[in-house]
């Protein structure tokens, strides 16, 4: 009588939900491909990333890449997160996200908040966004593979990735974004050295219900709140709190 293969997946549980959010929500590029329209053969290339308030990715591409004329014709896409460090690059954690590819022209609802949001990641960017032929994308994720290592893999899906933001959630981020960033430059630091991060002029770059994502340059480092934004109004708690923490951090 034949044995069942036994499954090589992990159980998905919360700490393995945290370490897919560092993955997905703290790069500033990815590999995606696409499916090219004449051939129905994959297409893969790097892209500038950055998070939506809900986890999704965005990317920015131009119509004159290949890319943007394979998502018009065929909206599946897939992203793989994830940078090898010393040693066998196979030991270092990656995931790869798969979901529809989403158009979001200057009529969308969310288009401000994904400039805002992508602005921030990619300041460069800035240089060329506005151009009449690039073209955001967010990509609405349905399930990932993450692979945390030797023996470390995972089947996740949308809802250990991404979620639900409350109106008064994302109304507040863009004013909470601003406010840290203009007006408590120190604490911001303080937070990131606690937390373990390197000291410098660290800004926040996109913000979350689970924590906040720091940036310097094309450095970025992630910091989860002590408990999950429910309100717009828990952002000033949790940032005094973090603020708090750090007395006599030095």
């Amino acid at each position: 009588m034949s044995q069942e293969p036994r499954s090589l997946l992990q159980p998905v549980t919360q700490e393995v939900r945290a370490q897919a959010r560092q993955l997905v929500r703290t790069a500033r590029h990815a590999t995606m491909a696409s499916i090219v329209p004449d051939t129905g053969a994959p297409l893969a290339s790097r892209v500038l990333v950055a998070p939506d308030i809900t986890g999704d990715p965005v990317i920015l591409i131009s119509d004159l890449s290949g890319h943007s004329q394979s998502l018009k014709n065929d909206a599946r896409a897939s992203v793989m997160f994830g940078q090898p460090g010393k040693g066998d690059p196979l030991a270092h954690a990656r995931i790869t996200v798969n979901g529809l590819a989403e158009e979001i022209g200057k009529e969308h609802a969310d288009y401000e908040r994904i400039r805002f949001r992508f602005l921030l990641r990619q300041p460069k960017a800035g240089l060329y966004m506005d151009f009449p032929d690039f073209r955001f994308f967010r990509i609405n994720l349905s399930d990932a593979s993450l692979n945390g290592g030797f023996g470390k893999a995972y089947a996740l899906v949308r809802d250990d990735l991404t979620e639900t933001v409350a109106d008064d959630i994302v109304a507040a981020q863009k004013r909470v974004v601003e406010h840290m960033n203009d007006d408590h430059a120190d604490a911001i630091e303080r937070i990131v050295v606690h937390a373990g991060g390197e000291a410098g002029d660290w800004l926040i770059g996109s913000i979350d219900r689970f924590g906040s994502d720091f940036v310097r340059g094309d450095k970025v480092f992630r910091v989860e709140f002590p408990s999950e934004i429910t309100t717009g109004k828990d952002y000033h708690m949790a940032f005094v709190g973090m603020a708090r923490a750090t007395a006599g951090h030095s």
